[in-house]
C-alpha cells in the first residue's frame, strides 16, 4: 500500500499530461474547429506539426547538419545553427519507429512527463511546498506551456535538464551538474546562462569564505592582544611587589 502511495503522483502526472495534451489535440484530430471555438484554414493535424520551430528541428535531425543536404527553398543552412543538437538528436532516434513528424511530438510530450516528475521529486525531496501535486499541475496548465509542451519544440527538455543540473549542483555533485548544464546548453542556447549563475554561487562562496577567514584572523589577533596585555599586568604587578 505504501508503495502504490509513493507512485500515485506519478502515475498521476503521466495520466494528466497525456490526457490534457489529448484533449488539446481533439478538434484538429476529428477537424472540428468550432468545437473549440476557432476559425482556422485546413483545420487539420498538420496545423499542430506547424506550430513553433518543430519542423525546423526536424531538418537537422535528418541531415546531420550537413549543408549540402540542407537544401531549402528561402532558408538559408546557416539559420540551422540556431536550432541546437540535442532535440534533433532524440527525434532522429525515435523516428526509427515513429518517422520524424511523429518523434518530434513524443519527444517532447516524453521530456514533459520527466519534467512533472522531477519537478514533483524536487518540490518533495527539499520541502518547497505541502502540496507539490498542485505546483506540478500549475506548470504544467501555464497557458503557454500547454502549448508549447503539444507540439514540436525543445522547451520541456531543455527545462527537464536545467532541474537536473541545478539539483546536482545543490547536492554539491559538480561533474553532474555541469554534465547536464551542457545538454542543457545543447538544447537551447540560453543555457549557457546556467554557468554564469554558477560562477557568481561559487564567488559567493569564495567571498564568504575569505571574509569567515578574516573574522577568524580578526578574533586570533584580539585574543593575542589580550593574553599579552594580561601578561604584562601580572609581571607589572609581580615587580611592583
Amino acid at each position: 500500500m505504501k508503495l502504490y502511495s509513493k507512485f500515485t503522483p506519478y502515475l498521476l502526472i503521466i495520466l494528466i499530461t497525456v490526457i490534457s495534451t489529448l484533449i488539446l489535440w481533439v478538434p484538429f484530430i476529428i477537424r472540428q474547429p468550432a468545437w473549440i471555438g476557432l476559425n482556422i484554414k485546413d483545420f487539420n493535424f498538420q496545423y499542430i506539426y506547424r506550430q513553433y520551430d518543430g519542423l525546423l528541428y526536424i531538418i537537422p535531425a535528418k541531415t546531420a547538419y550537413l549543408i549540402k543536404h540542407m537544401d531549402i527553398p528561402g532558408i538559408k543552412p546557416e539559420y540551422f545553427a540556431a536550432h541546437l543538437p540535442l532535440y534533433p538528436f532524440f527525434i532522429k532516434l525515435f523516428a526509427l519507429f515513429f518517422g520524424y513528424l511523429k518523434s518530434m511530438l513524443i519527444v517532447n510530450i516524453g521530456f514533459t512527463i520527466l519534467l512533472g516528475m522531477f519537478f514533483y521529486y524536487l518540490i518533495s525531496k527539499f520541502k518547497i511546498s505541502n502540496k507539490p501535486l498542485y505546483l506540478v499541475f500549475a506548470l504544467l496548465f501555464l497557458p503557454r506551456f500547454l502549448i508549447v509542451r503539444s507540439v514540436g519544440a525543445p522547451e520541456s527538455l531543455f527545462t527537464f535538464l536545467l532541474l537536473v543540473s541545478i539539483f546536482f549542483f545543490e547536492k554539491n555533485n559538480y561533474l553532474l551538474a555541469g554534465f547536464f548544464g551542457g545538454l542543457a546548453t545543447m538544447t537551447k542556447i540560453p543555457g549557457i546562462l546556467l554557468f554564469g549563475a554558477y560562477g557568481l554561487v561559487f564567488l559567493e562562496k569564495i567571498f564568504l569564505s575569505l571574509r569567515a577567514k578574516r573574522s577568524n584572523l580578526i578574533e586570533k589577533i584580539a585574543s593575542y592582544s589580550g593574553l599579552i596585555e594580561n601578561t604584562r599586568n601580572d609581571n607589572f604587578f609581580s615587580h611592583s611587589l
